[in-house]
């Protein structure tokens, strides 16, 4: 019975954790997270749990060699087992998906292959690194669709782009994309922000972006 027991444990805890883990690191924009549903998915999620019972087991060795048994060896295992996986869930694993990428471009790169990147193109263009961002969406036509300082962004798949804004106070209505285009490609507007054009071509829009320097 407790040999059953501790299975139990073992595949509650490590399995619970593994999909933990998968979820702290998509909402820390660790993994690309248009990899829902997919296999992809699934197997960061065992990954993730492989990693878990590894950490399971040398802790059970090490807590064993400290006189711990039975359902109390169960227990502080799983608990520890638990703290810990989720504590370098937190604060490794935007670093640790770094370091993967690194790698990965470093060998890609002596392959003469493309850069890769874990987020896609629409996340990556509206990085904010902590400043204030503006943001003009007009579609293939030029017509405006809405701008402002940008709040939000969609966390789905390329279908589902959506965007959301905070009015300007001090432009009035949109600019038609020439002035917009006039304006981004003056000295002025260029010492105070970063510019970006970003196209989607299946949802057909253009969006100017703006990254405050300040």
């Amino acid at each position: 019975m407790n040999t059953f027991y501790e299975m139990l444990s073992t595949l509650l805890t490590v399995g619970g954790v593994g999909i933990i883990n998968y979820i702290i690191a998509e909402q820390l924009d660790a993994i690309d997270t248009t990899q829902q549903g997919t296999n992809r998915e699934k197997a960061l999620s065992i990954v993730f749990t492989m990693l878990d019972f590894i950490l399971y087991l040398g802790l059970r060795v090490v807590l064993s060699k400290l006189t711990l048994k039975g359902n109390v060896l169960t227990f502080t295992t799983a608990a520890l087992t638990v703290i810990i996986s989720l504590l370098i869930s937190f604060k490794l694993s935007k670093k640790i998906n770094k370091l993967f990428y690194h790698l990965i471009n470093r060998v890609r790169g002596q392959n003469h292959m493309s850069y890769r990147r874990s987020v896609t193109n629409w996340k990556s263009a509206f990085e904010t690194n902590g400043k204030m961002q503006r943001v003009y969406l007009y579609d293939f036509n030029h017509n405006p669709l809405g701008f402002g300082w940008r709040v939000g962004i969609s966390n789905d798949k390329e279908s589902n782009y959506s965007i959301s804004f905070k009015p300007t106070a001090d432009e009035g209505t949109q600019p038609s994309y020439d002035d917009i285009i006039q304006r981004i490609q003056s000295d002025d507007l260029a010492n105070d922000y970063d510019i970006l054009q970003y196209v989607n071509f299946q949802q057909k829009f253009i969006a100017i972006i703006a990254n405050s320097r300040d």
